[in-house]
């Protein structure tokens, strides 16, 4: 554990390093961040102002859910996105073969390496609009409420990973993979809505087998649904280590069928 740890120390030293060297494209990076988020947030104050509620969220509890998804949004972009958009080239030009021969785990080579540095102030941008969302509303919140959150918000976020995962493995089987991604970005636009607007059937859909609802539905309603089950906090627990678990197995499988770059 400690050995992977001193290494991504080491891949974000040298991320930061070339970031350094490209302040422009740093700020640049960060200001089209900001305004992704304000096309969030502006969406959902323009339906507010015909409706007192949206699937049962009152414009406060909204900001709580929009908190929750940039800060999963924000982890994902800082430290799993970029590895997971550069996957398909390693397959193409055979990069791949490159991290397949380290002594040390493909998965995390392929999927930790680098980091998007920039996106570290957009991490801390969502923490900052989370907790104005939590001081404008009219709910009172335990200090174990706010661990529990922390959690699920690191465990929302292992679900988006091992997501990423799969689909990384599968475009290992295709030629042209790219649409690989476009496919994954198509799920997650259905993360970026509370999954109270959605009908019963489909809500299930995204508790289980698309777990769209457990990467930032779930726990943002830890902090302004106080009738939320325990049964509920169990699953997103629980799935969080099935999917990932499933999903790296699934990802070492298809390394079988890699053909190199020798091939």
């Amino acid at each position: 554990m400690f050995r992977y740890l001193r290494l991504w120390v080491s891949f974000f030293k040298n991320c930061l390093a070339r970031e350094m060297e490209f302040r422009t494209h740093f700020v640049l990076y960060f200001l089209v961040d900001v305004a992704w988020y304000g096309v969030q947030i502006a969406l959902f104050q323009v339906l507010f102002l015909y409706t007192p509620s949206i699937g049962g969220l009152k414009s406060a509890d909204m900001t709580i859910f929009l908190g929750t998804l940039f800060i999963v949004s924000g982890i994902n972009m800082t430290m799993l996105s970029t590895n997971f958009l550069r996957f398909p080239g390693y397959v193409v030009s055979g990069e791949l073969d490159f991290y397949v021969n380290k002594p040390v785990s493909p998965f995390f080579m392929t999927f930790f390496r680098y980091t998007n540095v920039a996106s570290v102030l957009n991490l801390l941008t969502a923490i900052a609009f989370l907790i104005y969302g939590i001081h404008i509303s009219a709910n009172a919140f335990s200090f174990g409420q706010m661990i529990l959150f922390g959690v699920m918000v690191i465990s929302g976020t292992v679900i988006l990973l091992a997501m990423q995962t799969v689909m990384a493995s599968i475009s290992i089987f295709l030629v042209n993979a790219e649409g690989i991604q476009h496919i994954f970005h198509s799920l997650y636009q259905f993360a970026m809505k509370p999954s109270s607007i959605y009908s019963r059937s489909m809500q299930r859909m995204f508790l289980s087998i698309f777990p769209m609802a457990l990467v930032a539905s779930v726990p943002a309603r830890v902090l302004y649904d106080g009738s939320i089950s325990t049964g509920l906090i169990v699953w997103h627990l629980c799935a969080s280590v099935l999917f990932i678990t499933l999903a790296t197995r699934f990802f070492n499988w298809s390394l079988k069928y890699y053909s190199g770059a020798s091939s």
